[in-house]
C-alpha cells in the first residue's frame, strides 16, 4: 500500500469513528501514573514547518478546544520504532550500546532526503499532519530493521513503518463539535505546510506522547 492510499484509509476510518461517535479515547493522556517509555528514531522537522502546523493546531482548538494538543518541542515524525512504550521500562547499557551501533552500521552510508508535508487528517483517536517521503528515507528504514535483526535485538514493529506524519492531536475525551471538526479535516485535507530537507536523525527514549525524552544519540546524513 503506497503512502497517499495508506493516508487515504486511515482519513476513511478516522472520519467514520467520528461521525459514528466511536472515536478513541485515551484515558492515559494526562494520568500521572502513566510511565510508560519506550525506544524510537525520530525526525525533528524544522522551525519554518513546526511554525506552519502551530498556526493551523490553534485554529483546530477554537473548534475543538477540550483534546490533547502537541507543543512544538514534541512534533516528531517516527522513522523507526524499536521498542513501543510501555510501562516501567527502562533500557540497559548494554542494551543501548548495540543500539548505537547497528544504527550507525546501518545509516553510514545514508544519504539526505526530503519530507514533504501536505494536508491533516484523522484516525480514530488522534488528529494528524500527512507526511510524504523519498526513496531513501524507506531504504534507510530497511536497513535499520535488518541492522537491528543481526544485532538480535528487539523491534517491536510488528509491520513495517510506512508513513511519515507528525501527529498534533489525541482526543482524551468524546469529541463536543463532531460537524465542525469534519469541515475544519476536510478545508485543510490539502494544505501546503512545507518541505525539509533530513539532515539528522535522533534515537531517544521517550513516552508515547514525546512529552517526556531523553535523546541517547544524534547521527547526522
Amino acid at each position: 500500500m503506497k503512502v497517499e492510499a495508506l493516508y487515504k484509509d486511515i482519513e476513511r476510518k478516522g472520519k467514520n469513528k467520528i461521525e459514528t461517535y466511536t472515536e478513541e479515547i485515551d484515558e492515559w493522556i494526562e494520568n500521572k501514573n502513566d510511565r510508560r517509555m519506550g525506544i524510537a528514531l525520530t525526525i525533528r522537522p524544522t522551525k519554518e514547518i513546526k511554525d506552519a502546523i502551530e498556526k493551523i493546531e490553534n485554529e483546530i482548538k477554537k473548534v475543538e478546544p477540550n483534546q490533547y494538543y502537541y507543543p512544538q518541542t514534541d512534533y516528531h515524525i517516527t522513522l523507526l520504532g524499536i521498542i513501543t512504550a510501555r510501562q516501567g521500562f527502562q533500557y540497559t547499557h548494554k542494551q543501548l550500546e548495540n543500539l548505537k551501533k547497528a544504527t550507525g552500521e546501518a545509516i553510514k552510508y545514508a544519504k539526505k532526503f526530503t519530507i514533504k508535508f501536505d494536508g491533516i487528517i484523522c484516525s480514530g483517536g488522534a488528529i494528524m499532519v500527512k507526511g510524504f517521503y523519498d526513496n531513501e528515507m524507506e531504504s534507510i528504514r530497511k536497513n535499520l530493521r535488518q541492522a537491528i535483526l543481526d544485532h538480535h535485538l528487539k523491534l517491536d514493529e510488528r509491520y513495517p513503518t510506512m508513513s511519515s506524519h507528525i501527529t498534533i492531536g489525541r482526543f482524551k475525551k468524546p469529541i463536543e463539535n463532531r460537524e465542525g471538526l469534519i469541515e475544519y479535516l476536510q478545508k485543510y485535507n490539502h494544505f501546503d505546510f512545507g518541505e525539509f530537507v533530513v539532515g539528522e536523525i535522533e534515537l531517544v527514549y521517550h513516552n508515547w506522547y514525546d512529552s517526556k525524552k531523553e535523546i541517547l544519540e544524534k547521527y547526522h546524513l
